[in-house]
């Protein structure tokens, strides 16, 4: 696995962040943002279940890390036939200053290496206020049915 780091630059505050790929000993932090972020968590969020994803899709994971404290993260996959993103997340006090956005071009640019031609995403009902943001970075609402099905009976497919 190639390492990509990139030192976000455009303004001094941010000097300190650095967008790298993901390490097997960034889950931990990741997990505690993504649930101060409110992302729903499952059964495919264990930390075996997301190094399963980074093993298959070594550079298309990153965090944004403010000296050692995982501030941001993305995860992406490739299926075979689609990019997909999860868990794009940044902490609540570094929001709107560019680090999601940030994390999306460097995914994004991974997968145009990688000659992928489209990339999905599920948004929770709940964060639908956040379509704005993704349709200013070229993303577009499709009206689809999502249908889940989890082979881990204690947890519920909403």
């Amino acid at each position: 696995m190639k390492k990509r780091i990139r030192i976000i630059e455009n303004r001094d505050w941010m000097k300190n962040i650095t967008l790298r790929n993901w390490d097997p000993n960034d889950y931990s932090q990741a997990c505690e943002l993504w649930k101060k972020c409110g992302l729903t968590l499952g059964a495919s969020d264990t930390e075996q279940e997301i190094q399963r994803l980074i093993d298959r899709n070594p550079d298309l994971s990153f965090v944004a890390d403010l000296n050692g404290e995982i501030i941001g993260t993305v995860l992406g996959g490739f299926d075979g036939r689609r990019g997909l993103i999860h868990h794009l997340a940044v902490e609540e006090k570094f929001r709107g200053k560019g680090i999601g956005e940030a994390l999306i071009v460097l995914l994004e640019e991974e997968m145009r290496k990688m000659k992928i031609v489209k990339i999905n995403f599920w948004l929770e009902s709940t964060n639908k206020s956040l379509i704005n943001y993704y349709e200013k970075l070229g993303y577009t609402t499709r009206s689809l049915i999502t249908l889940s099905k989890s082979f881990h009976p204690e947890e519920p497919v909403e």
